[in-house]
């Protein structure tokens, strides 16, 4: 794999891409280029068309860069709209252990790292004060209504929960079930 840096201007943002950068998920990648710099190509076809890291090259451009590091893929066609399929849809497939993620993030905005620079919202996951530290799951404590709470002591309940986007209906589903919780979509 050669790695070869190309103008932004000739890269050219693949026109059936089917994942979505939102502003959040820009302003993420945005924070991590301005941090950290590019630390790994993004992949095009030899027409220059992004295969992988359209975000990468939107959140680039919003930078001001005029350069990027890429790689050139010999696959076309299907085979690169599987693949494109593929890079993102493995990357949402991961999961978090929270309990190191917390302590990791409390680590990093002690050490003065706005975590929120890099998609992490701090509220989620520190809490501020003379006590800081990393929020647990537990402190998630529901005041169900008076007549749920009578009724609920040998009965098996069913919660409807609405979820701004699938992420966040995949991240709940997952967090659900390795709690065991039966969990029906």
């Amino acid at each position: 794999m050669e790695i070869s840096r190309v103008s932004i201007d000739a890269l050219i943002p693949d026109p059936s891409n089917a994942r979505m950068h939102d502003e959040i998920n820009i302003a993420a990648i945005k924070g991590s280029l301005a941090k950290f710099g590019q630390q790994k190509p993004i992949v095009i076809t030899k027409n220059n068309v992004v295969v992988a890291g359209n975000g990468t090259m939107e959140a680039a451009k919003a930078l001001g860069w005029t350069e990027l590091d890429v790689v050139y893929s010999e696959l076309s066609g299907t085979e690169a709209i599987a693949y494109a399929l593929s890079d993102n849809r493995t990357a949402e497939l991961g999961s978090w252990n929270k309990d190191i993620l917390g302590k990791q993030l409390l680590g990093l905005s002690r050490e003065g790292f706005g975590i929120a620079s890099i998609g992490f919202d701090p509220k989620q996951w520190i809490r501020s004060g003379k006590d800081e530290s990393v929020l647990s799951e537990v402190e998630f404590n529901p005041k169900l209504p008076p007549d749920v709470q009578k009724e609920s002591k040998d009965k098996k309940l069913t919660l409807l929960v609405e979820c701004e986007s699938m992420e966040a209906l995949e991240d709940l589903f997952s967090e659900l079930n390795e709690r065991g919780f039966k969990v029906k979509l």
